[in-house]
């Protein structure tokens, strides 16, 4: 979906809600839920925090509606869930910080988890925890869009404001840095 060619819906759907027609919060919620999902996944990296996440976005969204200026609907929206996304990493404690480096130490916890606690989604292979540790923030962030949410360059491009072809490189450059610093440490381990 192109949201620039949106934005005008977006923007009108945002004012209906505003003046309390729930309808539009459906609406909007059909034409954004694609790139905010995958937003608030480059943050949690798992399904059910990323839904809740997302769910409370929206409630947000409904809440600030009536300060909505008009206009960029789509930016407005996207900066109101990537806050939620923040805030919830900041009052959330269950979140362990470590060290991807130390393999014996992260397989020691994650054998100690009950079953109930353990991720839904295993990276055996560890290339995401070495991406996570090489990455930038927002390279890391381009590489779960694309690679992991399948969102097309051109999506993202329009979500982080720049141009398809920055994006693209900056993607292939980030899978350049993870494909080096995974062999340097297959290499370094035989």
């Amino acid at each position: 979906m192109l949201y620039e060619k949106n934005n005008t819906q977006i923007d009108k759907y945002i004012i209906a809600l505003s003046r309390g027609d729930d309808q539009a919060l459906s609406k909007l919620y059909d034409c954004t839920y694609k790139p905010l999902y995958s937003l608030c996944y480059a943050f949690f990296a798992n399904k059910e925090d990323s839904e809740e996440a997302l769910h409370n976005a929206y409630l947000m969204i409904k809440r600030k509606s009536a300060h909505f200026k008009g206009n960029k609907g789509f930016n407005w929206i996207y900066t109101i869930t990537k806050n939620v996304c923040l805030n919830t990493l900041k009052q959330n404690k269950r979140y362990l910080s470590v060290d991807f480096q130390d393999e014996k130490e992260v397989n020691k916890m994650l054998g100690n988890l009950t079953l109930i606690a353990q991720p839904s989604c295993v990276d055996e292979s560890g290339i995401m925890g070495v991406a996570k540790t090489v990455l930038s923030e927002y390279e890391y962030k381009i590489l779960i869009l694309h690679a992991v949410n399948d969102m097309k360059f051109k999506e993202i491009s329009m979500l982080v404001n720049k141009g398809e072809a920055t994006v693209r490189w900056q993607y292939n450059n980030a899978l350049r840095k993870v494909r080096i610093e995974y062999q340097r440490r297959d290499s370094y381990e035989e």
